[in-house]
């Protein structure tokens, strides 16, 4: 070491040591009185230098070992700060509700024990606007024979609708669906040949037309377009049919799995668009039967980004519900789901539609599709929808709407 540069050290530190001048040196107040300092030997120059190179060493040592610590301190109140954030994340339900397993919005607690239903609900033009549609948690949309499409309209909260229809028959294809949804299937009449399928893959049902509920047919409207029940009914005929209006538990495979909070949805929904193949969607189109006639069926929906939901349009212009009708037919997600329907080549032109395997789709939410896969692996087993790289598919809370169509099938979604 420069012995110059020692000689400045040493006297620095003996000067710090006696208290003399450092104020002054350090620009302010009176210096102190000026006292001799003693000369030190290079021996003494050296051990100085080192004790205080030790002492500086101990003082860096201790600072690192205190920044250390005040980071690991900082870290933990970081984490703890985030898990805190992260838990308060989902907002506390108001006592005696939980959310729906149908549409993940809350519910009273006692309503998610409802016994779910399905019930056929008719889409000719004679038939339009259905009644209490616009209530229903899901619903879909089929083609039926004649390439008229039929819905099938899912409910839990039901007990208070005082009108729901009108009711139509079923077809082989309804009852997977409604197991889809562990729902008891409500129809007026059926495809005969469909008889020893329902006791065969376990689908709960209720038939109009023996009586296992009870309806009654409206004088506004004429046969078979007048078909009715209602919420009580309902209740009735399912304890009556030793179903039970109640479930002992929550539905223990369900379709859809949805985000908790806004925040979740937000961050979701973006997440989506940044998916290969995903585009904005804002209207699509489907025209199951064409026609310049009265009967034509060509349904779509329409994106209001205002409310965040998709209105449907049919018939000629939007479609309404007969008891609220100042109010737009709406729903929160739209399903695609393509699969194989065929003719089954039986004299009354009944379809056939692949439901169990796996197939191709679309998800469709507040502006945004992405392309999908949907799977139902058994007819035991629930069809479950997936993103394209593998991952189980998580929606935004809300009622949905789900149209079945073959692959060929022409559609739009701009």
């Amino acid at each position: 070491m420069n012995k110059k540069l020692v000689i400045t050290i040493v006297s620095i530190v003996a000067v710090l040591a006696l208290g003399v001048g450092a104020y002054a040196m350090f620009g302010g107040g009176k210096p102190a009185k000026e006292e001799s300092v003693p000369e030190v030997s290079s021996e003494e120059e050296s051990s100085e230098e080192e004790s205080s190179i030790e002492e500086s060493s101990e003082e860096s040592s201790i600072e690192e070992s205190s920044s250390e610590e005040s980071s690991e301190e900082s870290s933990e109140e970081e984490s703890s700060e985030e898990e805190s954030s992260e838990e308060e994340e989902e907002p506390a339900l108001e006592e005696g509700y939980v959310y729906s397993q149908y549409t993940g919005l809350p519910i009273k607690e006692e309503i998610s024990l409802q016994q779910p239903v399905a019930i056929m609900l008719n889409n000719h033009i004679d038939a339009y606007p259905q009644s209490n549609i616009s209530k229903a948690d899901i619903v879909y949309e089929v083609p039926v024979e004649g390439r008229i499409t039929r819905y099938m309209a899912v409910f839990q909260d039901y007990t208070e609708l005082e009108k729901i229809g009108s009711i139509r028959s079923t077809r082989r294809y309804y009852l997977d669906f409604a197991l889809d949804q562990s729902a008891v299937l409500v129809h007026f009449g059926d495809d005969t040949s469909i008889h020893p399928v329902y006791d065969a893959i376990g689908c709960r049902h209720m038939e109009g037309m023996y009586g296992q509920y009870n309806y009654w047919r409206s004088t506004d409207r004429v046969a078979p377009h007048n078909v009715y029940t209602d919420g009580q009914s309902l209740v009735q005929a399912l304890d009556d049919r030793g179903f039970g209006s109640k479930m002992e538990g929550p539905v223990e495979d369900p379709m859809f799995v949805f985000f908790k909070t806004e925040k979740q949805k937000t961050e979701g929904l973006e997440a989506y668009k940044a998916q290969e193949g995903a585009f904005a969607c804002t209207h699509i189109q489907i025209p199951y039967m064409p026609s310049s006639g009265r009967f034509s069926i060509v349904p779509e929906y329409n994106y209001n980004a205002e409310t965040g939901l998709y209105e449907r349009w049919i018939y000629g212009g939007d479609q309404y519900d007969k008891e609220y009708e100042d109010e737009k037919v709406t729903c929160k997600n739209v399903f695609i789901m393509l699969t194989d329907l065929h003719a089954r080549g039986d004299s009354s032109g009944h379809m056939d539609i692949t439901t169990i395997g796996e197939g191709d789709g679309y998800y469709v939410c507040e502006g945004t599709a992405i392309p999908v896969k949907w799977k139902k692996e058994s007819q035991e087993d629930t069809t479950k929808w997936y993103t394209l790289d593998g991952e189980r598919l998580v929606t935004a809370p809300g009622n949905t709407w789900i149209s079945i169509m073959n692959y060929n099938q022409e559609y739009t979604m701009e």
